[in-house]
């Protein structure tokens, strides 16, 4: 009993974590990053969005842990029968499935754009006179947006399931 609150209170923090991370980079951060002259941007994104990404995956992998954990352990739910002979199984299905593609949103952000983000940044080193804008930023910023905006709606779906999983 002890060890299965101990599990949900792990699987509910990291779901804090990712999304309320998510949220503060969506509402607070990106949109004030063009206030910022390019070479402070470079350092501030440079330093941020790693650790912000490596905080997503830890939380991720505790997710996936925890909620195995709880499937496995808690529900007894081992077969795919198990799954599919109640409404509870097949919602809980849906769930999974929403949560296997916010991970992919993420692993694009992480492995295809992240990189050329930080390339690009570099190239605005200090002797460059202080500028604002960069077209190329202005794009990469938005497509990055665009995929956490994505993860951070779906996320409300994924919560509203937990939710009414809870109260079945």
């Amino acid at each position: 009993m002890v060890l299965s609150l101990i599990i949900h209170w792990l699987h509910l923090s990291a779901v804090v974590i990712w999304i309320g991370g998510l949220g503060f980079n969506l509402i607070i951060l990106s949109p004030n990053l063009n206030q910022i002259d390019l070479i402070n941007r470079r350092k501030l994104v440079s330093k941020i969005l790693p650790s912000f990404l490596k905080l997503v995956w830890i939380s991720i992998s505790i997710i996936v842990a925890t909620g195995l954990y709880r499937i496995v352990f808690v529900n007894k739910m081992t077969t795919l029968v198990d799954f599919t002979n109640s409404s509870y199984g097949l919602l809980l299905l849906v769930k999974i499935l929403i949560v296997i593609s916010m991970i992919i949103l993420v692993a694009i952000i992480t492995i295809r754009l992240k990189p050329g983000i930080i390339a690009h940044l570099s190239a605005h080193i200090e002797d460059e006179p202080i500028q604002k804008s960069c077209s190329t930023c202005v794009s990469m910023l938005k497509h990055t947006r665009s995929l956490m905006m994505t993860v951070f709606i779906i996320s409300f779906v994924v919560i509203f399931i937990a939710a009414f999983l809870r109260g079945a």
